[in-house]
């Protein structure tokens, strides 16, 4: 599945890249929408979107005393 999705970016990047030396801009913003949507299913797969997780103690004035 990696290699699908970095393979769609791989196609959705040239065409972004043929567009604009073209100087086309109709469907450029759905190619950019491609593109990352690629980049954003590989990165959710590879867990680099995973949530951290966050411990706070609180410490209260009767605590202390």
């Amino acid at each position: 599945m990696v290699a699908r999705y970095e393979a769609l970016y791989a196609k959705a990047w040239e065409a972004i890249t043929a567009a604009d030396k073209q100087g086309q801009l109709v469907g450029k913003s759905q190619l950019i929408a491609s593109a990352r949507a690629s980049l954003d299913s590989l990165s959710k797969m590879l867990g680099l979107q995973a949530a951290s997780k966050s411990e706070v103690t609180v410490v209260t004035r009767t605590q202390i005393d």
